[in-house]
């Protein structure tokens, strides 16, 4: 069942995002974060230095993101009930920032006119990447499919 429920939830991703990437590209930068730090950080030397575009930070609801809040900012809880408006953002946004792996960046089209940054949310920390990490091998084929075909 709960195979089933992932399946239909990337198809309901790959329909937003084939929809919303009809949109054009807009000067906006989203920020899907599941650790509070580097993207905080991030934000302030974007605040410092003036360069303070639209920015749509999507979080793990379970973060306290109080700390973050900027004034060219808005923040939404990454939750079911906000699906429609983060996929419409990730497909219209100009750049991408991202701290980790989120499914729904696979049902993004990627223009030439967007880029996604992936930073890091484990400072010094040796880590395994995408197929070098053993864990991806012991994934159910249709989730090798899925990364193999997202950022």
């Amino acid at each position: 069942m709960k195979n089933v429920a992932i399946k239909l939830y990337m198809m309901i991703v790959q329909v937003l995002g084939f929809v919303f990437g009809r949109f054009p590209v807009q000067q906006k930068v989203v920020m899907l974060i599941s650790f509070p730090e580097n993207p905080a950080a991030i934000l302030r030397e974007m605040e410092k230095s003036h360069f303070t575009p639209e920015t749509i930070v999507f979080y793990d609801p379970r973060l306290n993101v109080d700390g973050m809040a900027r004034n060219f900012m808005r923040s939404l809880p990454k939750t079911n009930g906000n699906l429609i408006r983060l996929m419409f953002h990730l497909s219209t946004a100009k750049v991408v920032v991202t701290d980790n792996y989120f499914p729904e960046l696979a049902g993004v089209t990627w223009r030439d006119s967007m880029e996604c940054v992936q930073i890091w949310h484990a400072n010094g920390a040796l880590k395994k990447f995408g197929w070098e990490d053993k864990a991806a091998q012991k994934r159910s084929d249709s989730d090798k499919k899925t990364f193999s075909s997202g950022v």
